[in-house]
Formats: C-alpha cells, structure tokens, sequence
C-alpha cells in the first residue's frame, strides 16, 4: 500500500528527474488506470502545471498529427 506522502514524492522527482516545466504539453499515452499512467501522467503533470493531452489509443500517425497541431512538448517512449 503506498502512502499520500509517497504519491507525491514520486510525481515530485519525476518533474524534476524529466525536466518537466510549466507549460509543457504532454501527450499522454499511458492509461490512467495504470500507476505509471497515474504518476508520470496526471500528478507529475498537476505538480508541473503543464498541460495534459490524453491518447486514447496509441495510432503512431494520429499521435504525431497531434505532436504538430497541439504543439506537444514531451511525448512518452
């Protein structure tokens, strides 16, 4: 069972570790539902106040479409 204090422990260092800044815009692909996609995606993004472009399904042509048009700055992968 992992604790509050260590949620946001891991979003912290990840900001950090990545070099995430506010503003940046980040194509996420990983599900919510998964802990990678809850930690690296939505609390690394709210500690960064970055903003968060969910990926549905992972389609390579559609997700750089996207990287051109919503001016994405940090793709996962």
């Amino acid at each position: 069972m992992l604790r509050h204090h260590a949620f946001g422990g891991t979003a912290r260092a990840g900001v950090h570790n990545v070099g995430l800044v506010e503003g940046d815009r980040y194509c996420i692909i990983i599900p919510f539902i998964h802990i990678s996609g809850h930690k690296t995606g939505v609390l690394a993004w709210l500690t960064a106040g970055g903003t968060m472009l969910p990926q549905a399904k992972f389609d390579p042509v559609e997700v750089m479409a996207r990287v051109q048009a919503e001016r994405i700055t940090v793709l996962p992968g």
